[in-house]
């Protein structure tokens, strides 16, 4: 450069060397871009959103392993298994199935098996609630990431636009600075953005995983609670008669329908025997089988329904 300058001086004529950016353009010409340059141009910002990405991962990675686990667990023998015991009315059968098994529908039954004689259906909800809390277990922090990371690229929005505009009313001879509060801003905004779009994959994924596993203990529940009932009628003696001529279905002993057969009618002790309260009885337990029978064909409805479109996605 001094003998550019050296021999415009002497002769007069030649070209002057000048670098109007003052070595930025030598600089930028030199540095190579990577992640961690962008990383530390994007401001403090990047730490909380670093930390948000890292926890969203982890959190993936052990729902993935997660799930995998809870397939290789799968055992539709043991559940065939569970509900021949209870059909056979061995519950200490069903049991010891339930416990020899790491299948979470089974195990569940087992615990509602367990827990029938003080409430059949307030086991069966308890058991459910614990299985679906195993599944549940990592969805609140995806959920927390994929609203706090566009949150916090905001916030570095809002902080390198406010330094670069106490750069322009303040010191006009630093246009490198001024760019350098806008890209931390846009920095920050991209890698929020990019962290929450990330998160939300796994997070509906997880979701519909969850539903699927609830849908399948609600319709397992429903089979063990029909069967329950069943095994009930058939420990009483009693079959549900079918519907002739238009009349209301009855439940009747084994003795009633010999008689009736025989072409006797009932005994005559029967006949004045005040029924009113058995009768009551046979409507609800007939009323209860009916809601059981729905809400059963219901749930494998909705499951296929659900599995269809999982196979179409």
């Amino acid at each position: 450069m001094q003998a550019g300058i050296l021999s415009l001086l002497q002769s007069g004529e030649g070209l002057l060397p000048l670098d109007p950016s003052l070595g930025g353009a030598l600089k930028a010409l030199v540095q190579k871009t990577n992640l961690i340059h962008i990383f530390e141009k994007g401001g403090p910002i990047m730490w909380p959103l670093l930390v948000a990405s890292i926890l969203a991962l982890g959190t993936v990675v052990e729902r993935v392993f997660f799930l995998m686990r809870e397939k290789m667990k799968r055992d539709p023998k043991a559940m065939e298994a569970f509900f021949a015991a209870v059909e056979r009315g061995d519950s200490e059968e069903a049991i010891r199935i339930s416990k020899g098994t790491k299948f979470f529908v089974v195990r569940a039954l087992g615990y509602a098996m367990a827990h029938k004689e003080t409430s059949l259906a307030s086991a069966l909800l308890y058991a459910q609630a614990q299985e679906l809390k195993r599944f549940q277990r990592g969805i609140p922090v995806l959920d927390t990431v994929i609203t706090l990371a566009p949150l916090l690229g905001l916030l570095g929005t809002v902080t390198g636009m406010m330094g670069s505009f106490s750069l322009i009313g303040g010191e006009l001879s630093a246009p490198g600075a001024i760019t350098g509060g806008i890209a931390e801003a846009l920095i920050a905004t991209a890698f929020g953005l990019g962290i929450a779009i990330t998160a939300l994959l796994p997070f509906n994924f997880l979701n519909a995983r969850t539903d699927e596993a609830r849908h399948e203990l609600e319709s397992a529940s429903t089979q063990l609670e029909l069967r329950a009932v069943s095994m009930v009628l058939a420990g009483n003696g009693r079959h549900v008669q079918p519907v002739q001529n238009g009349e209301d279905a009855r439940t009747v002993s084994p003795q009633m329908a010999l008689q009736t057969r025989e072409g006797g009618g009932p005994a005559r002790g029967d006949e004045e025997r005040p029924d009113g309260e058995l009768r009551r009885k046979r409507l609800e337990i007939r009323r209860m089988i009916a809601e059981l029978q729905t809400e059963l064909e219901d749930g494998q409805e909705a499951y296929a329904a659900k599995r269809e479109r999982s196979a179409k996605e």
